[in-house]
């Protein structure tokens, strides 16, 4: 990557024009890939480092995030910012959360960010999914099926889940400082081979530490690329 930044000023620094940063990939165990971001900074010896953002883009499964305006304090690592995504792959999402999940269909939404002492947090952030929908299947383990086969209402669900047409989707999400997020998730649709295909309406409660996932991932990537740049012996 590279960045440019011009300053002037002294005992406090100012940018005297937008400092860029451009950046081709970023590893978070999924890739940002292509980071744009434009902002200006003002600092003080003894006081707050302050980076007041004019535009942020990148690509993202398969879609792109953008921000146009963002306030991070970097000493105290405090700030606020609201992300925009356009168009991501849903089938790119589920394929991070767990296996056994395949679908088609894209996503938009805006996700607002706050950040303090370091740490991320999001509050009522929305996704929905793009016109004309997509499809959901779902082949659970065999854990799964045990205990569907103890509930009557999850065994419903995972019937319905095997070739799930969405007309649409929904989710408010809620990430807490402590990694997990959560996402109060809407769908309706239908499944051809269930219950004649009539209408179905299902809501959905979903609970991930994506601090630890994101840890995983990251941990097979790099395992992965060691082991690919390793010297094959002849």
């Amino acid at each position: 990557g590279q960045m440019s930044m011009k300053l002037t000023g002294w005992p406090q620094i100012e940018t005297s024009e937008p400092a860029y940063l451009k950046m081709t990939r970023i590893n978070l165990g999924f890739p940002l890939r292509q980071v744009d971001a434009r902002f200006n900074l003002s600092a003080k010896q003894e006081g707050p480092w302050l980076l007041h953002g004019q535009s942020l883009s990148a690509e993202l499964l398969g879609g792109t995030l953008y921000s146009d305006e963002f306030h991070i304090d970097l000493h105290e690592q405090t700030g606020d910012l609201r992300i925009d995504l356009e168009q991501l792959n849903l089938s790119e999402i589920l394929t991070l959360h767990k296996e056994g999940l395949s679908s088609s269909g894209k996503i938009s939404g805006s996700v607002p960010i706050h950040i303090q002492a370091g740490k991320l947090s999001v509050s009522q952030g929305k996704v929905s999914s793009i016109n004309p929908g997509g499809v959901i299947r779902y082949v659970p383990e065999d854990s799964v099926r045990l205990l569907a086969d103890k509930n009557e209402q999850l065994k419903t669900v995972l019937g319905t889940l095997t070739d799930f047409k969405y007309k649409s989707l929904s989710a408010i999400l809620e990430y807490s400082s402590a990694g997990t997020l959560s996402a109060q998730t809407q769908l309706k649709g239908s499944n051809p081979a269930f219950k004649n295909g009539r209408q179905i309406n299902l809501n959905l409660n979903l609970e991930e530490n994506v601090a630890d996932l994101l840890k995983s991932l990251r941990l097979t990537d790099d395992v992965t690329r060691k082991i690919s740049h390793r010297p094959q012996k002849k």
